[in-house]
């Protein structure tokens, strides 16, 4: 269930490819957890770092989104909205029900999905916009200020 990094998968945005390869780290531990029965170990750290790491991530796309004059910022942004929803579920599922594997495994089928259908598809468009009207500046090539 796990997805493997490649340089497929970035979007060519410094800042932006740099927190998703960590969302994918941390997708891949918390499957490689499960498939050594600790998966529910690992819950705790992985949802508090999605809980912090939609904070930053979507801020940050925000900001180039609403710089770049995006197009599709709309869309985006309640996807945005739809997945730190779905974080806040489990999150609040694990907090009443304790770590449960089958929570584990939810948490884990909803990153993938998320990797897949956002990172692949929604995050590229932003980037493709990005990139084809020229916009891209030193701050977002990671040489500059977050």
């Amino acid at each position: 269930m796990g997805m493997e990094w490649t340089a497929r998968l970035a979007v060519g945005i410094d800042d932006i490819d740099a927190q998703h390869r960590e969302l994918f780290r941390r997708v891949n531990g918390l499957v490689t957890a499960m498939g050594e029965r600790r998966g529910r170990e690992e819950l705790a750290e992985v949802v508090a770092f999605l809980r912090a790491y939609v904070d930053v991530h979507f801020e940050a796309e925000a900001r180039l989104m609403a710089r770049t004059r995006y197009p599709g910022r709309a869309f985006h942004a309640a996807e945005h909205a739809h997945f730190r929803a779905q974080v806040e579920e489990v999150a609040s599922r694990i907090a009443a029900d304790g770590a449960e594997s089958h929570h584990a495994v939810k948490l884990a089928g909803l990153l993938c999905e998320w990797l897949r259908q956002h990172v692949l598809l929604t995050d590229r468009q932003l980037a493709d916009h990005v990139r084809a009207e020229d916009l891209l500046d030193d701050r977002w090539r990671g040489g500059g200020e977050g």
